[in-house]
């Protein structure tokens, strides 16, 4: 197309940068207090999972300025390597009553060398103290004991359901040890620096079953043991944790998860203990089982998301650890192609091969590149968009500003330096861009001036280092504090306010927020009325990060502004949902009070202004605006002479940016003397009345053109009946847009669709009366004409010629194969010789199954297998890819005695190299062999070509590479599912899981990817009835891997 995309893309620009701006302010004069905390402890933040000793890791810490994080070692992994048992301990020593002196790092272990249900957890809690007490030095002794990492994933391993079945009843003992433990470590004097925490949460999904996930693991260990644990850990992951949903839990989730912990801690304690985040980052899918720097990098994306939530809870915050691991050289063997662990900070410079000769470091150094020189001391900051996420601190003539952009499109954030900041000397700017299928690009660059704003894509995250001239010097401080309501997890009904209180609340001028978390089905309201002390306050419909829409619920956070004004030492906060289900989860106040009064000033003004406008009915405009108290935020629209139309938008106190949206009743005509007035006002003054107004003057509307273009000119069109034309257009009022259908004579068909003023993308079904025949000379014939007319009225047109229609493929039985999933090779797409195949002989050789020219015959496996194979053939068929990644191919193959050759291609591309198919020994003695191919999400043709015949071919198997983080004691692949019996008898199968895949989801499939059952893993054995299924061959997928079921 030529003549429409480049107006199309002129206002697409213009528009744009009217959606997109938002302000954050950053005041280095007066310093923020969360708590009682301002200055930034980087030993809670900046770890590594590691605790070794090794010298690069150790320069590492160093020229990096990072602690020593987290190691699977402590007193239960050393008495087992010494007794050879769990539950025996070696003698005593006994020692000194002085106080210990301990190192900063966590000491964990595995669940099965702590704890069975018949050991004596008084012994083991007391083998613990002597342990920190007399068997290690100062060095080895850490400062924080998790007894056991995610322990309750593995409550029905083998070495716990021995003796205890009952997965719940596991739970409970070994809460029981975490509280036995917490208990001796405090009645023993010599051990006052340690601290105990737990329980290592892996998947905390806490609204799940109705908060039953919450009340049968946090809530029961906060029960048992958390009046001995000096701080609570989960385990926050973007992906999939061991076991649960697919979450991103970076952002308004990770928020909702830690308030619920903080409120329940305040309820039993009147107190809110600390967290512990013992394991933050990303799970990356889709990449392949070999080390790849794309993969590496895309944890560093959830790392910097999750900081900011962990970085604004710093007085409530004990230790966090990034998922970043050193050299994990354990991984590197022969099982693993000798390659590296894939959250490893440093990698072999000869990746695959047994001896590492060197190291060099991951992309994930990038995440310690950002953070390395930020020190300092908090200073007030505030952000107008939940999604761009802002931290701020000045240590002398620095100021650190950290930006993230948790939104799925590009932000540009306008960057408000006030508080009389001094003179900027230069500003390094650090930035790191994460891609999904490309190396990431870090960034570091200084400029001598401060720059007015900049944009982040999806997930980026920059570091701005100002240098002042001048040293910072605090003249007011702003001290947050959060205030918990007894009420928590309030079910909601219709119609009905839910009541929280907060007494003793501190009053005066600063900023107020409600922080309330709720959990609710999709598809009801996420805006209920919420009311302080009796006045209505406005309900973001934005919060931090992702809607959520792939969880099985919404749980998050929702920050909702208050003004000052409104609070009062004692506050009574209502909220009431127009619809029934879910539940408010926690509702926090949280109050942001300045020491030295502040009075903010009613400013307003437009952020990048338009001078032109097309002709339409609504219009957005952002606008910047400074609000004392709550206030009304006007736009109005003028013609030269007259009011056209406005809107009113209510904000809070503080300052901030906003759209307005105007509607107008029509179109206004093109032209130019357009006027946009803005102004902020009291809440429901009018225009006399205005505090500080803007305007745009002399702004042109520019008329919309009647234009025709076809989006995608075809060169090739399948012989079909009907065909579906995507058009671009332009049109200046309501016009018929038609494409026709022509051979190389005559015309053959047309099709019609009517579209409204303005510019679109439209589709034009074209209905034939019989499919083309097959050849070339065809053409689409394209216009834009006033409604009801004919092509004598066309005011413009475009036309394709000689495009060639082909033989019609299509997938065989009319469903793309679904990929993950299986392709039997005898179900190749229809469309005949040439077009959905290529075989050397014409006629089916085996006489099977299908009548055209590939040769089929009986499989000795069940079903039929494509034979006689001859150098050059080859075979296509039509998938439907769930996701875009790197997929593993189990080919299952036979050979008498030849070694054949294939490779999968797509458009003439190789995917997947030349994969080598030695001989089996016989024609129907079959063998797998695997390959690796990335492929891009949505339906598409596969081609599986044959370099070297003389091979049987049954079926190719495509399976997800990737997902699940690994550790030491990962299972097999072949240990995750089990089922029996298969063939299926009876009618009825038993699928039987590992303890840490409970509550997993399941799906059956046939060859075609429809699926035939569903559900939810509950229990490690779950029997599926199959008996209304026809006997055939079916895929199951459950915990992320897939089996074949043969049902009889």
């Amino acid at each position: 197309m030529t003549k429409l995309k480049p107006m199309m893309m002129m206002l697409l620009t213009l528009l744009s940068g009217i959606l997109y701006a938002q302000t954050v302010t950053i005041d280095r004069s007066t310093q923020r207090f969360l708590g009682t905390v301002s200055t930034l402890d980087r030993a809670k933040y900046f770890t590594l999972h590691s605790n070794s000793n090794d010298a690069d890791v150790q320069t590492f810490f160093n020229d990096y300025n990072v602690t020593k994080g987290r190691g699977f070692w402590g007193p239960y992994s050393y008495a087992k390597s010494q007794t050879g048992s769990v539950g025996t301990y070696p003698a005593y020593k006994g020692g000194s009553t002085a106080v210990r002196n301990v190192s900063r790092f966590i000491s964990t272990e595995h669940p099965k060398n702590v704890v069975r249900w018949s050991a004596d957890k008084v012994a083991g809690a007391n083998w613990a103290v002597e342990y920190w007490k007399n068997f290690v030095d100062d060095a080895g002794r850490a400062e924080f004991f998790e007894p056991m990492n995610e322990p309750f994933v593995h409550a029905g391993d083998p070495e716990f359901s021995a003796e205890q079945p009952d997965q719940a009843l596991m739970r409970e003992r070994m809460a029981e040890w975490f509280g036995e433990i917490g208990l001796k470590i405090d009645q023993s004097p010599e051990l006052a620096n340690m601290k105990v925490v737990g329980y290592a949460s892996a998947w905390p999904s806490m609204e799940l079953w109705d908060f039953g996930h919450w009340n049968t693991r946090m809530k029961m260990f906060m029960d048992v043991a958390g009046q001995h644990m000096d701080a609570f850990s989960v385990h926050l992951y973007d992906g999939i944790n061991v076991t649960g949903q697919d979450n991103r839990r970076s952002g308004s989730n990770s928020e909702a998860i830690l308030d619920l912990v903080e409120t329940y801690s305040n309820v039993k304690w009147g107190t809110v203990k600390d967290h512990a985040i013992t394991e933050y980052g990303g799970i990356e899918s889709g990449y392949g089982s070999d080390y790849s720097d794309i993969a590496n990098a895309q944890s560093v994306k959830a790392i910097n998301a999750i900081l900011f939530n962990l970085l604004e809870r710093e007085n409530n915050m004990a230790i966090s650890i990034p998922f970043i691991t050193d050299k994990s050289t354990w991984h590197i063997n022969a099982s693993n192609n000798y390659q590296p662990y894939g959250a490893v900070l440093f990698k072999p410079s000869n990746i695959g091969q047994p001896n590492p000769t060197g190291w060099t470091y991951t992309p994930r150094i990038y995440f310690y590149e950002l953070w390395r020189n930020v020190t300092g001391n908090r200073v007030d900051i505030s952000t107008s968009d939940p999604d761009v996420q802002i931290q701020a601190f000045a240590d002398g003539n620095k100021l650190y500003v950290a930006l993230n952009n948790l939104h799925s499109a590009n932000k540009t954030v306008n960057l408000n330096l006030a508080g009389g900041t001094g003179q900027v000397q230069n500003v390094r700017i650090k930035t790191l861009k994460i891609y999904d299928n490309s190396n990431p690009v870090f960034s570091d660059n200084t400029q001598t001036s401060a720059p007015s704003s900049i944009t982040l894509i999806p997930q980026e995250t920059a570091m701005l280092e100002y240098t002042f001239s001048n040293t910072a010097s605090f003249t007011n401080a702003i001290r947050s504090t959060k205030y918990y309501s007894t009420a928590y997890l309030q079910a909601i009904s219709a119609n009905t306010a839910i009541p929280f209180t907060f007494n003793g609340v501190t009053t005066g001028t600063g900023k107020a927020t409600l922080r309330m978390s709720i959990s609710r089905k999709h598809n009801v309201s996420k805006s209920p009325v919420v009311k302080v002390n009796g006045t209505t306050v406005a309900v973001p419909t934005n919060w931090k990060g992702y809607d959520q829409a792939n969880r099985e619920d919404f749980f998050g956070t929702i920050e909702i502004p208050v003004d000052m004004s409104l609070i009062q030492s004692n506050n009574t906060v209502t909220v009431t949902f127009p619809d029934n289900g879910g539940r408010v989860a926690s509702m926090i106040l949280q109050v942001e009070k300045y020491d030295n009064p502040v009075t903010v000033n009613d400013s307003f003004v437009f952020t990048n202004p338009p001078t032109s406008l097309p002709s339409a009915t609504s219009y957005d405009f952002d606008v910047t605006y400074s609000a004392s108290q709550s206030r009304d935020l006007i736009v109005e629209f003028w013609s030269s002479t007259s009011w056209l139309a406005q809107t009113t938008v209510t904000v809070p106190a503080g300052n901030g940016t906003t759209t307005v949206t105007v509607n107008l009743s029509s179109a206004p005509p093109a032209g130019s003397g357009y006027i946009i007035k803005g102004s902020i006002r009291p809440v429901g003054g009018d225009w006399t009345t205005s505090l500080d107004t803007d305007q745009v003057n002399n702004v042109t509307v520019v008329a919309n053109q009647d234009l025709f273009a076809f989006s995608n000119p075809p060169a090739e069109l399948p012989s079909k009946t009907t065909y579906n034309i995507s058009v671009d257009y332009s049109a200046s009022q309501s016009r018929d847009v038609v494409v026709e259908f022509w051979s190389s004579t005559g015309w053959l068909g047309q099709g019609t669709t009517t579209v409204n003023a303005g510019s679109g993308t439209a589709t034009v079904a074209i209905n034939l009366g019989s499919a083309p025949a097959t050849g070339t000379g065809y053409i689409l014939k394209g216009s834009i004409r006033p409604v009801g007319t004919d092509w004598t009225q066309n005011i413009d047109t475009e036309q394709v010629n000689n495009i060639t229609v082909t033989a019609n493929q299509e997938p065989y039985g009319g469903t793309a194969y679904a990929i993950p999933g299986v392709i039997e090779s005898e179900d190749y797409d229809t469309g005949g010789s040439g077009v959905a195949y290529y075989d050397a002989t014409s006629a089916n050789s085996g006489g099977s199954y299908r009548t055209d020219g590939v040769d089929l015959e009986v499989c000795g496996e069940g079903g039929y297998n494509v034979g006689w194979t001859a150098n050059g053939e080859w075979l296509e068929y039509t998938v439907n890819v769930a996701s875009a990644g790197t997929y593993q191919v189990a080919i299952r193959y036979a050979s008498l005695s030849a070694t054949g050759n294939i490779h999968i291609e797509s458009g003439g591309t190789n995917l997947s190299g030349a994969i080598s198919l030695p001989a089996t020994g016989a024609w129907q003695t079959y063998a797998t062999v695997n390959a690796t191919v990335t492929l891009p999400a949505g339906e598409q043709i596969l081609r599986v070509h044959i370099t070297a015949g003389n091979i049987n071919l049954n079926h190719l198997t495509f399976t997800s590479s990737g997902g699940a983080r690994l550790t030491h004691e990962s299972k097999s692949s072949e240990e995750l599912i089990i089922v029996y019996p298969n063939p299926v008898e009876d009618g009825k199968f038993t699928l039987s899981i590992p303890a840490d895949a409970l509550g997993a989801s399941y799906v059956l499939y046939n060859l075609q990817g429809a699926v035939m059952l569903s559900g939810r893993l509950e229990d490690v054995q779950t029997a599926l009835d199959v008996a209304a299924l026809k006997p055939g061959v079916y895929m199951l997928q459950a915990a992320g891997e897939y089996r074949k079921i043969q049902i009889k």
